[in-house]
């Protein structure tokens, strides 16, 4: 038995080189990194901050982990749509942008935490997209931004693909330059951007275009060729999605104020006018969040951003007197005060009301 057991290891070693060396084993055994996919949310599984919206010179968060930006014109709109059944593999939504007339500048894309990500090294970008007319184009582009404080960004153009009225898959690959002699700031990050409208990205080329673009199933990963499309479970998917945004609300539940869905958290009176409670996150954010706070619907004609406490005495729930006050934020959770009136001290109370925490790039 002594003399079996190395042999076994070598020969285990052995079958793991061999499949290394055919690229046969999933990214994270290869690379060191959990998946192959570089981008989170890319079958657009997750969409916390709702299902539709409108863009209108801004760069607005949509569907997790994703941005539409529309610069000119009046109001673009995004919309989460649901594929026919197989018309994709492993996806069944997908991120549709209808770019309106007058738009000078359009675009879908995802900032990848890190400026150091895959740089100087061959990337390719797949995706499945189509437009409401043939023969839209579309720019693949990916910026290094080096932050606040960093060095100028550098733009590495991918090339132009054109558009038919089915899905249909394309890959665009290039070379991510090396960051060495750079100056790293903070917020750093890869911008990959699908470029629908402008009048200088791609040569001018994209000037003018509008128009309906539906696009699924993208992916960001190192090598000269596509591969296919790389499922993470979805509750990983989720928590890496939380990591930049989450809520106090169920995930498929639009954040707005008197929600039926409250989670009722014990307060603590410290004060015949103040309660305190803490909240920890679901999982650790990227940095402190930025937070909205959202009225609950059980405390009647209440306040839109205020929480509620239920008062045992008049056994009915109360709105509080102001917006909860943060007096401590951190990437793991927050304090916050409560202002009301009449309260027992020290006592428990009851606390309704929900939020949304924030920590996109």
């Amino acid at each position: 038995m002594a003399t079996r057991i190395p042999l076994i290891l070598n020969q285990a070693t052995a079958r793991i080189e061999e499949l290394a060396a055919a690229d046969t084993l999933p990214g994270s055994a290869v690379s060191g990194f959990l998946g192959k996919n570089r981008l989170i949310n890319g079958n657009i599984a997750f969409t916390q901050r709702g299902n539709s919206g409108t863009v209108q010179n801004a760069a607005v968060y949509t569907a997790d982990r994703w941005r539409c930006s529309a610069v000119g014109g009046s109001a673009s709109n995004w919309g989460v749509g649901g594929h026919a059944v197989g018309e994709v593999p492993d996806a069944t939504r997908y991120l549709g942008f209808n770019v309106v007339s007058g738009t000078t500048s359009a675009w879908i894309g995802q900032h990848i935490e890190g400026v150091e990500t895959l740089a100087g090294r061959e990337v390719t970008i797949s995706f499945y997209m189509r437009s409401n007319v043939a023969g839209k184009k579309v720019g693949v582009t990916c910026q290094q931004i080096f932050g606040t404080a960093g060095s100028s960004l550098t733009n590495v153009d991918g090339g132009i693909v054109t558009l038919g009225t089915a899905f249909q898959k394309f890959s665009a690959t290039l070379t991510l330059p090396s960051i060495a002699g750079k100056t790293i700031g903070t917020n750093n990050n890869v911008l990959l951007v699908f470029w629908l409208c402008d009048t200088t990205a791609h040569g001018g080329q994209l000037a003018g275009q509008v128009g309906l673009f539906e696009i699924s199933s993208m992916q960001l990963e190192e090598g000269a060729a596509a591969t296919a499309f790389d499922m993470r479970s979805q509750a990983l998917e989720l928590l890496l999605c939380q990591r930049y945004y989450q809520k106090s609300f169920p995930v498929a539940e639009d954040p707005a104020n008197n929600s039926l869905t409250c989670i009722h958290r014990p307060g603590v009176s410290f004060a015949a006018t103040a309660m305190r409670i803490g909240v920890s996150f679901t999982t650790p954010m990227r940095a402190s969040p930025s937070m909205k706070f959202f009225m609950g619907a059980e405390v009647s004609g209440g306040t839109a951003g205020r929480w509620g406490y239920y008062d045992p005495g008049a056994g009915a729930w109360r709105s509080s007197t102001t917006a909860p006050n943060v007096v401590q934020l951190t990437s793991s959770g927050f304090t916050v005060d409560i202002e009301g009136t009449g309260l027992a001290f020290p006592s428990s109370y009851l606390i309704t009301g929900q939020y949304t925490a924030d920590a996109e790039i």
